[in-house]
């Protein structure tokens, strides 16, 4: 089909914009690790797949310096970053400070060979097991090969073009 054949959008992309803005999400840091230098930039799009094989998603745009990294390096990880984590998220999401990035936290190395971020809420560290190429986007599923939960209670959150942070853990 030629986009000339497409069929029209039904949706104004600003009114659309503005509706996504609107979805709260996890504030994370994917990270990896190529050719001996750690890559890696905040993401809000990042979804659970299934429980059995554990698998999740990552939404990845193309233009992103860590994208290539990523799909070349063939794993990731999924740091989801504690409340008291908002510089991470800030750096990690400002194209200016890439040489800062792993300069902040303390990280060790995930069975992948993924940095994973040590407080984080939580870390993933996964295989890639499919790449979807979607507009501007790479949807990259992976297998989750570790879990490592971190003992900070509250998540920082990103909501409306804002960061802030949703409460604590229950007990247990």
């Amino acid at each position: 089909m030629s986009k000339t054949d497409a069929p029209p959008l039904w949706v104004d992309l600003p009114q659309f914009r503005a509706g996504m803005r609107r979805l709260a999400g996890a504030v994370t840091l994917i990270t990896t690790s190529y050719q001996g230098e750690k890559q890696g930039l905040t993401a809000s799009a990042v979804c659970s797949l299934t429980a059995d094989p554990p698998l999740l998603l990552v939404c990845v745009n193309k233009s992103a310096s860590a994208h290539d990294p990523i799909s070349e390096s063939n794993f990731f990880a999924v740091n989801v970053l504690a409340a008291d984590q908002i510089g991470m998220a800030q750096v990690f999401s400002d194209t200016a400070r890439t040489a800062e990035r792993f300069k902040m936290g303390d990280w060790t190395t995930g069975i992948t060979g993924a940095p994973l971020l040590k407080g984080a809420l939580v870390t993933f560290d996964c295989e890639i097991e499919q790449r979807v190429a979607k507009g501007t986007h790479t949807i990259f599923i992976g297998l989750v090969k570790g879990v490592h939960l971190g003992e900070n209670p509250a998540s920082l959150i990103y909501f409306n073009g804002s960061f802030g942070t949703f409460g604590s853990l229950p007990p247990g």
